[in-house]
């Protein structure tokens, strides 16, 4: 309730998110403004539902606190009417360069692939293992957590940045759902159902391999000034890096998480 209040205050996070973006330089090409969309308590009430249903044939949570910047999405989009038929998911993009790539090639890569840059994409979020897909999640408060989407420093400093993509997924396409891999249960248990009170516990990590079958539709952006993030709470994980220390070593998956919580439901995203 307090980061709430404290995300109220502080006014929309729209221009400087789009600033951010600009500062990217990423091609105007790749965007669609027509789908653009703030979160914010401004623009987007706490009244409003938590959870959206019926837009896609699974549940997912609202992005709230993030500014989505609309994609343009490929004619695949409309053979498969992915608006109506693929899940909603999410994706925290840990670096520019990755983010170039995935929308270079309109979908998300996989350890191996390379980079614009000429570099080659390493699987370093996977537990030390050279993971052979990808993973996306039904809410932004896990994959946007700061293990994934990396803060980027920018205004001389002043001002870090968190970015996510917003899918459309093909159900079939999801090899397994299963339980989070960050040490939440062991480190700080309860901490991860009150972050994430919508979605099933031991679902919330998606692991696919399929890159075609994974669309990105809209580029979400998190801005805050250094050192005064209202949301560190909701972002942070047991393996993020502490007072210059290591981070917690990786652990194998959970199997006792705890129960999902009902959150507000709606019909689509659109308001």
């Amino acid at each position: 309730a307090a980061a709430a209040a404290a995300a109220a205050a502080l006014p929309c996070p729209r221009p400087e998110a789009a600033a951010f973006k600009e500062s990217l330089g990423l091609h105007p090409g790749f965007f669609d403004s027509e789908y653009d969309r703030c979160y914010c308590p401004h623009c987007y009430p706490p009244d409003f539902h938590d959870t959206i249903v019926e837009d896609g044939p699974t549940e997912y949570v609202v992005p709230r606190g993030w500014v989505r910047f609309g994609l343009k999405t490929p004619p695949q989009a409309a053979v498969h009417e992915i608006f109506d038929k693929w899940s909603v998911s999410f994706h925290g993009v840990k670096s520019v360069a990755v983010l170039k790539g995935v929308l270079d090639i309109g979908g998300l890569l996989k350890p191996g692939d390379r980079l614009p840059d000429g570099s080659l994409l390493q699987s370093t979020k996977c537990n030390g293992e050279q993971a052979s897909g990808f993973f996306t999640s039904p809410t932004i408060r896990y994959a946007g957590l700061k293990f994934y989407a990396e803060p980027q420093p920018w205004r001389d400093d002043t001002m870090r940045a968190s970015m996510a993509l917003q899918f459309r997924q093909q159900p079939d396409s999801v090899l397994r759902k299963h339980a989070e891999t960050m040490g939440f249960t062991e480190t700080w248990p309860q901490h991860l159902g009150l972050a994430c009170p919508h979605v099933n516990l031991k679902e919330i990590e998606w692991e696919s391999d399929i890159n075609q079958r994974a669309i990105p539709y809209g580029l979400l952006v998190r801005v805050w000034p250094t050192g005064a993030d209202p949301d560190a709470e909701v972002y942070k994980s047991p393996r993020d890096l502490r007072d210059g220390g290591a981070a917690m070593p990786a652990r194998k998956r959970a199997a006792d998480m705890p129960a999902q919580q009902d959150g507000k439901r709606c019909r689509g995203d659109e308001w």
